[in-house]
């Protein structure tokens, strides 16, 4: 994500839930691997104690390819998690835009499905001059507008989104 045609990384967000992930696979994973091996060969806990470490395994796994918006001197890194659920097998595409190719970006509220129900997170919407349009989950909106005044690109936010994060 680093390079010559991308630039230099200014700004990068964090979640605080995909550290969360981490900690809830790792501690599954360790605790059912530790009764699989107290149990003895043949009883039926130890292939049910087997479903816990598998889950584990995915969970990593799932927060291991989910990547996350970044701001570079070049462009914005869009991420590729789903703006529809969160939790999902199909991750969106992740996209590099120019700073010349980007026409607006607008951070926007949204009402997103979660297990046992729905969250309200911010995504950006940027849009191109050649009308695509990009919608990614930001955990950091602060930090995202932040770091484009500091590259002076805050000229590309809407209006709207500039006055609420003044």
């Amino acid at each position: 994500m680093n390079n010559k045609q991308t630039g230099k990384i200014v700004w990068k967000d964090k979640s605080s839930t995909i550290l969360f992930g981490y900690i809830i696979a790792i501690f599954l994973i360790v605790l059912f691997t530790w009764v699989f091996l107290k149990l003895e060969i043949d009883s039926l806990e130890k292939i049910v104690s087997l479903l816990p470490i598998f889950f584990g395994i995915l969970l990593i796994y799932f927060n291991f390819i989910r990547r996350l918006s970044a701001i570079s001197t070049e462009g914005i890194f869009t991420g590729n998690i789903p703006s529809k659920k969160l939790n999902s097998f199909k991750l969106d595409e992740e996209l590099f835009s120019y700073w010349k190719e980007i026409d607006y970006i607008k951070l926007k509220n949204y009402e997103v499905k979660v297990p046992f129900g729905s969250s309200k997170l911010t995504f950006i919407l940027l849009k191109t001059k050649s009308d695509r349009l990009c919608e990614c989950v930001i955990y950091d909106p602060i930090g995202f507008v932040q770091a484009l005044r500091k590259l002076h690109k805050d000229n590309l936010l809407t209006k709207e989104t500039r006055e609420k994060y003044k």
